[in-house]
Parts: structure tokens; sequence; C-alpha cells
């Protein structure tokens, strides 16, 4: 039994839907699908990040304390900072009680067996920024608490 051919414009609909992506793709300044790291080809020169110290300024791991890496943190306080700033709080103020609540929340939820945190915890942004083979980094305290 012979298949129906196709009608020859059918055929040509998955090609020109590919030049069409990736016309698009380089109008937005996408590199998918010439990427060789998975959605990002193209860097900024500038990012930051969170960390966490204790009353006395030294780092206290995450993971280790808490179960978690930076990045979740880094996640949870841009959602409840975000909140706070729809709520109309001012950008200092929903900076503080955004930090505030992610430190408390990380002290709350942390694993079984990790050890017990530092009584007073502070959430620090640090801006890096590449300038050639060098990279500058500021910090900034966000927020703290007192667990106890």
């Amino acid at each position: 039994m012979a298949r129906p051919e196709a009608p020859r414009r059918l055929r040509r609909i998955p090609g020109a839907l590919f030049v069409v992506t990736v016309l698009l793709s380089l109008a937005v300044r996408e590199w998918y699908p010439f990427s060789p790291f998975p959605m990002y080809a193209v860097f900024g020169p500038e990012t930051w990040y969170v960390v966490v110290t204790d009353g006395a300024d030294r780092l206290v791991p995450t993971q280790r304390f808490f179960g978690v890496s930076a990045t979740p943190l880094k996640r949870t306080y841009e959602l409840r900072m975000l909140a706070h700033r729809g709520r109309g709080a001012a950008l200092a103020d929903a900076e503080a009680l955004a930090a505030q609540a992610t430190l408390r929340a990380a002290a709350a939820h942390a694993p079984a067996g990790a050890p017990t945190p530092p009584a007073q915890l502070r959430l620090w942004r640090v801006r890096a920024r590449a300038e050639g083979t060098q990279v500058e980094r500021t910090s900034r305290l966000l927020g703290e608490v007192r667990l106890r």
C-alpha cells in the first residue's frame, strides 16, 4: 500500500520553523542552539551571590549548618525581597526583612544532626565583577538575626 505523499509545503515546515527559531533567538541575543553551555553562551561581566556569617563576620558553611548551598538561599532571599517590594516596602526595608526571614527559615529547617548554628547570623550580598583577568568583589550587609 503506497503512502500518500505530503504536499511539498508541509515537508518544508520543520526547516522553516528551525530557521525562524534561530533568527528570533539571535534577535534577542539568545545563542541557543549554538551554545556550548546549555542556554547561556555569553556571561555578563557582573553577578552576585549571598554568604552567611556569624556575629564576628566569620563565614558560616551553609551546607553544613542548614543543609543548603548559597544558591537556594539567594533564590529564597530574592523571592522574599520581591514579595516585600510588591507590598510597597522601601528597598532597604524589603532587603532587611527578606534577609531576616531567609536566615530564620534556614535555621528552622536545618536537617537532623546538623550542628547548632551560631547565635547571630548575617546575610551578605557579594557583588562580583570581572575586569579583564581580575575579579572585583564588594560586600553589603542585607540583614541579620539573633537566634537565641
